[in-house]
């Protein structure tokens, strides 16, 4: 069954990201927050949204396990995108136990997006795609979401991946080990206006006692 249809909002807050379009225009960028749960039983939950267009609207996804049971990665881990213009779909590998899962659909008139899906085998550590239209760089990055399909909890590491760009058509997604299939939901957001973007990919190492820090100017 579908939810009902939150209304889209201005602004673009977030948890952990923040995202902030400074327009006068109340409808140059808007958001969809919405939270909610895969039952046990389900494969998928599909959400019904106010209508977007699809070639300048992203999402952002979270997942949270509801219970002990649902610790294994093909348990908790769901991918979600854009079904068509008015729906969200969200999927993952097993249905043992309900997760909750949190999406923000955003929508900008200064963004243009490219989005896809890539599933991996479990022999493969990475996967590349060739992107239809070439991206200028300096104004693009990658968002992701990722499900595994693993029955063990000790398997979580083939889950996490990075998403980086080889040049202005290629995207590369690379997790640390594999042994497990997987399926990643991405979206390259490219700014069409003054806006820019940094970039960089960096280690985190005992992060009780310190670690590596990214001091930029901006």
């Amino acid at each position: 069954a579908e939810d009902s249809v939150p209304p889209m909002r201005p602004g673009i807050p977030g948890q952990d990201y923040t995202i902030e379009f400074n327009a006068t225009d109340p409808g140059y960028a808007e958001l969809l927050e919405n939270t909610t749960t895969i039952s046990a039983g389900s494969l998928s939950t599909t959400w019904q949204i106010q209508p977007v267009n699809t070639s300048n609207t992203f999402l952002i996804c979270k997942t949270r396990n509801n219970a002990d049971s649902a610790e294994t990665p093909n348990v908790f881990s769901a991918t979600c995108r854009l079904l068509n213009q008015t729906h969200v779909i969200a999927e993952r590998y097993n249905s043992a136990s309900a997760i909750t899962m949190s999406f923000d659909v955003v929508h900008a008139k200064n963004i243009k997006v490219q989005n896809g899906t890539i599933a991996l085998t479990a022999g493969e550590k990475s996967s590349d795609y060739n992107l239809v239209n070439p991206v200028d760089l300096s104004k693009s990055f990658i968002m992701f979401s990722q499900r595994l399909n693993s029955v063990s909890s000790l398997n979580t590491d083939r889950l996490y991946f990075t998403g980086t760009f080889a040049n202005s058509t290629h995207i590369t997604f690379t997790r640390s080990s594999f042994g497990s299939s997987a399926t990643i939901s991405w979206y390259i957001v490219e700014f069409i206006d003054s806006t820019t973007v940094q970039t960089n990919q960096t280690s985190a190492w005992n992060l009780n006692t310190g670690g590596n820090i990214i001091n930029q100017s901006l």
